[in-house]
């Protein structure tokens, strides 16, 4: 990524593995991420399971902002395009609803981490390497 200030750091968590009845595993995932923020999609149950999340990490649930009409394509990189420049070096979780994905990331994952910037948004593994990207 080119851009001269630091990407918004996005944790990405479906809704079933916040769903989850034991919420320990995930949250010891998130251990050392410095979570700044928690969005989630506008179901009900999605809000339900990220409010269990955010209670643990003592903040509340933010609504995504809606990126407008998106005829065919998905909204998702939209909306973390939309938030990014409020969370700038931030890292952020986001609990996404059960259509929510973004475009040829495999659905069997617990947790994805995405960068975002003003160049676009790119996956990146557990330990920080690439493993797939996207230009928005």
């Amino acid at each position: 990524m080119s851009d001269l200030q630091c990407p918004a750091r996005f944790v990405l968590v479906p809704n079933a593995a916040a769903k989850a009845p034991d919420l320990s595993g995930l949250l010891a995932r998130l251990a050392g991420e410095r979570i700044a923020a928690v969005y989630a999609a506008a179901d009900a149950p999605v809000g339900a399971a990220a409010a269990r999340l955010a209670e643990q990490l003592g903040m509340p649930v933010r609504p995504l902002p809606d990126p407008g009409h998106h005829p065919g394509g998905c909204p998702l990189p939209d909306r973390l395009q939309l938030l990014s420049d409020s969370h700038r070096g931030d890292n952020v979780l986001v609990v996404l609803g059960p259509d929510g994905w973004l475009p040829g990331v495999p659905r069997r994952v617990d947790l994805v981490r995405v960068e975002v910037d003003s160049d676009g948004w790119r996956v990146v593994s557990d330990a920080g390497s690439p493993v797939e990207s996207e230009e928005s």
